[in-house]
């Protein structure tokens, strides 16, 4: 991460473009990793930095601190957030806690742990402000993954521990489309940010590939040696392999050309604020509730969050896109001298490493033309 440079460059102008709200202050860097963060508050002035990291790293992120002689003001603790203790509390707390779609795989909990613990009242949160973004786009990966799939099952390919190297999120979004003199549908069903595969990763084929025994083989060597017909599972299977295989998001690196409209904020975080129960609140289905509502309003999910979004483009939107940024603007108390965004927004020049996760739409949500903005798209999840 530390080659991503639109990241640690970010992180680099939030801290010393800021050095005088540094100069003199205490700072907790949660999740220190090589280090890095702790190391450019030092620089910017900061009294005292406790840097603070869960795993092995932290040996390194010693080293590193004191190969650029910065010990004195660096104290680096190996434990988690939850665990250890500090002598004082902390002017700012400084954290590169994101993950995929800003909370897969994420440390905001840590974070929001040690602010209650060890922020001073009116302290800052570097960074302070985070938003979630969903936007429109074409792409070709859609139909490609049908395609892949229904070949694949044809082939038998796929098994039933196709998921076992990819840990599903007991998160799930539900996204209700609604366009212009149309009923809200649910479009997709999203184990959301789950299974996502890494940035070198081939997500189309690394799904099918290796050594994956057809689903119709196993049935038949079951019968064979035990005497038992499976097949009766053989539906009950095929929807599972659809579900994890068609509604998972992917990895990708969407140009700002595949946009059909602009994107719409549908979340907001202020880290200042924001409660361990707010960020862990379940989105909620319950027992015998209908998948598909007369009107947004009446959808059997809690929603959590609702957007508009204009669609520019005519044609079929076969995906959404989704992204984060977050913000450096201090606290009300001691705001930031200059602000600074960190954005992982499609961008002509590539993604940052958390790149973007496309969400398919199946079917395709079909727009003509018809006046600007051509056609407004609502949605709740």
């Amino acid at each position: 991460m530390l080659e991503d440079h639109k990241r640690t460059g970010a992180y680099y102008q939030a801290v010393l473009q800021n050095r005088r709200k540094f100069e003199g202050k205490a700072v907790l860097d949660v999740g220190t990793g090589s280090g890095i963060l702790a190391i450019f508050a030092a620089k910017a002035g900061a009294r005292k930095v406790y840097a603070v990291e869960a795993t092995a790293m932290a040996a390194f992120a010693a080293k590193l601190v004191e190969h650029n002689q910065l010990s004195d003001v660096i104290t680096v603790i190996q434990g988690t957030m939850e665990s250890v203790d500090l002598p004082e509390k902390v002017d700012i707390i400084i954290s590169e806690w994101m993950g995929y779609f800003l909370l897969r795989e994420s440390m905001l909990d840590s974070v929001l742990f040690a602010r209650d613990k060890f922020l001073v009242p009116g302290g800052a949160m570097y960074p302070s402000h985070a938003r979630l973004y969903l936007a429109p786009i074409r792409t070709g990966s859609t139909q490609q993954r049908l395609n892949d799939f229904q070949a694949c099952w044809t082939l038998g390919l796929l098994q039933a521990s196709f998921r076992a190297g990819m840990p599903v999120s007991s998160v799930h979004i539900v996204l209700m489309l609604q366009l212009p003199g149309q009923a809200p549908a649910a479009h997709a069903i999203f184990a959301a940010v789950a299974g996502l595969l890494p940035q070198s990763a081939a997500p189309l084929t690394l799904c099918v590939q290796g050594a994956m025994q057809g689903w119709s083989a196993f049935v038949h060597e079951v019968n064979a040696f035990y005497g038992v017909d499976m097949q009766c599972l053989n539906d009950a299977f095929h929807q599972e392999q659809r579900d994890y295989y068609l509604s998972t998001s992917a990895w990708a690196d969407v140009h700002p050309s595949q946009l059909q409209g602009p994107p719409a904020c549908f979340k907001q975080y202020d880290l200042h604020t924001l409660t361990l129960a707010e960020l862990a609140a379940p989105l909620e289905h319950p027992p015998n509730a209908p998948l598909i509502p007369r009107t947004l309003c009446d959808h059997p999910f809690r929603m959590q969050a609702s957007f508009a979004l204009d669609i520019l483009d005519s044609g079929n939107i076969n995906a959404m896109a989704g992204f984060f940024d977050v913000q450096f603007r201090g606290s009300a108390e001691n705001p930031a001298d200059f602000d600074v965004l960190l954005s992982t927004a499609p961008d002509p020049t590539g993604s940052t490493h958390w790149g973007q996760q496309t969400f398919a739409l199946h079917p395709p949500v079909e727009c003509t033309r018809g006046g600007l903005p051509w056609h407004r798209m609502h949605g709740a999840l």
